[in-house]
Parts: structure tokens; sequence; C-alpha cells
């Protein structure tokens, strides 16, 4: 999954969640294949949840994203 908080620079995102504990990356426009580089919107936050994570983890890293884009 990948996004973007408004008002807030991807690097700091990502940073800030990297502090929480919670592992996220950023992406370039070159790792995707579709049409997000025609509509300029990298970078974004890579989210990547598998299996093995949590209700709790997902949620922990959802109030993460919230409290950024307050």
């Amino acid at each position: 999954m990948t996004a973007r908080v408004d008002g807030v620079p991807t690097a700091d995102v990502v940073a800030a969640l990297g502090r929480a504990g919670i592992n996220v990356n950023s992406t370039v426009a070159e790792h995707t294949q579709f049409d997000s580089e025609v509509r300029d919107v990298h970078p974004l936050v890579r989210l990547s949840p598998h299996y093995y994570n949590t209700e709790a983890e997902l949620d922990r890293a959802v109030e993460g994203i919230a409290a950024l884009s307050r």
C-alpha cells in the first residue's frame, strides 16, 4: 500500500513512523509500473503489511499516520 500525508513531506512521515517502530519506506516513480509518474505523486510512503502482522500493529500504523495528518 502506498500513501501520502497531505502537507507533510514523505521523508518526514517515514522518519516519524520509523521512530515509532513502524517499518515503512518511500517509493520512487521508477519503481511503479503504471501512471504514478504521469500523475506526479512521488515520493509516497510504502507500507507492506504481511500475514504475520497483527491487527494491533496495523492499528498502530493507522494511528501513526492519522496523528501526522492532524
